[in-house]
């Protein structure tokens, strides 16, 4: 007799989980946990859950430390026959330490000035269930990404397009996978992960500039046009002044095209201030980073500087429409008298 199994006759129990395998006259009540176990057995599988993060996280190396515990502290509680840790550290040179504990992780050079690019974590654990007295192995991954450090990577390889690459190919700083066998076991882990992810250090937004961010890309054609519609108004105005009942033709058509050439110069400069301003507001980010190293710290200063620049050159950047008003009106004053 083939064995099935009916969804619709899944239930929660008080002895967890169960579901009703075999026909409904020879039924039997079997756990979720040993239906897993099962399935892995004769497949040889394991399912796969996991999370990703796009915080803006500053993480220092207690922070992974508390990680590290946390996960330790939560298999406590399960009957673990093996386990062992394994650390990789990416820097921004392309080079990589491998450390085969946390113990060794912790004896990382932290004086070396490489920047750190990202972090691994790897758990693989052997797990004997209470239900299922079957060995199975789960794998926790974590890594955690500086975007600082990714940032600078960028501007090297792609010529400083960093704005552009960043919103192609998101954003994400941090990501969870989980290989199980037991979904609720994997989802414990899970949520443990998720738990440090909330209380790690995140940079502070500024709601009016990731406002500003989201419309830089309008900056170019919003400068040329206000600046526009200031000149051509001044030149609107000077009109009756420039022209009497005794101008010729001649004299019309020099004048008209003396404020094509104003209005048309004011436009160009405006919008290439608009696009300087766009470029200088994009640079600017939140602060993101890994700091593990004498390298990492120099980088963060580094960043801190870029920041500051960025809206130092964007408020001049926003001046740039009025200046090339200004300058239009003294253009007008000079040439037309």
């Amino acid at each position: 007799m083939n064995t099935i199994v009916n969804d619709s006759e899944v239930y929660d129990g008080n002895s967890g989980d169960v579901a009703v395998v075999g026909e409904s006259s020879r039924s039997t009540a079997v756990s979720l946990q040993t239906l897993q176990s099962i399935y892995n057995e004769l497949t040889g599988k394991t399912e796969q859950v996991g999370k990703s993060y796009n915080k803006s996280f500053q993480v220092e190396f207690s922070d992974l430390e508390q990680l590290n515990l946390k996960i330790i502290q939560s298999c406590e509680q399960y009957n673990i026959v093996a386990m062992n840790v394994s650390a990789s550290v990416f820097y921004l040179d392309d080079t990589r330490d491998q450390f085969s504990s946390f113990e060794r992780f912790k004896l990382h050079n932290a004086g070396t000035s490489s920047q750190v690019e990202s972090v691994l974590l790897r758990y693989n654990i052997l797990i004997v269930l209470p239900k299922t007295k079957a060995t199975q192995a789960y794998t926790i991954s974590v890594r955690v990404a500086s975007r600082t450090a990714i940032s600078k990577k960028m501007a090297r390889e792609f010529h400083g397009a960093i704005p552009a690459i960043f919103k192609l190919m998101g954003n994400r700083v941090a990501v969870v996978e989980i290989e199980y066998v037991d979904y609720m076991l994997a989802r414990n882990f899970l949520n443990i992960i998720d738990g440090w992810f909330g209380g790690l250090k995140v940079a502070k937004p500024i709601p009016f500039l990731d406002w500003l961010q989201a419309r830089s890309h309008q900056f170019p054609g919003y400068f040329a046009f206000f600046a526009t519609i200031i000149s051509a108004s001044l030149l609107i105005f000077a009109l009756p002044n420039l022209i009497s009942e005794t101008s010729d033709l001649e004299r019309f058509v020099y004048l008209a095209g003396l404020g094509f050439l104003i209005v048309y110069t004011v436009n160009f400069i405006s919008r290439q201030g608009g696009i300087f301003a766009e470029n200088a507001l994009d640079r600017y980010s939140e602060l993101s980073y890994l700091k593990l190293t004498k390298g990492d710290e120099r980088a963060i200063e580094d960043a801190k500087n870029e920041n500051k620049s960025s809206l130092l050159r964007t408020g001049f950047a926003l001046l740039v429409p009025i200046l090339t008003s200004v300058i239009a009106k003294v253009l007008s004053i000079y040439l037309f008298g």
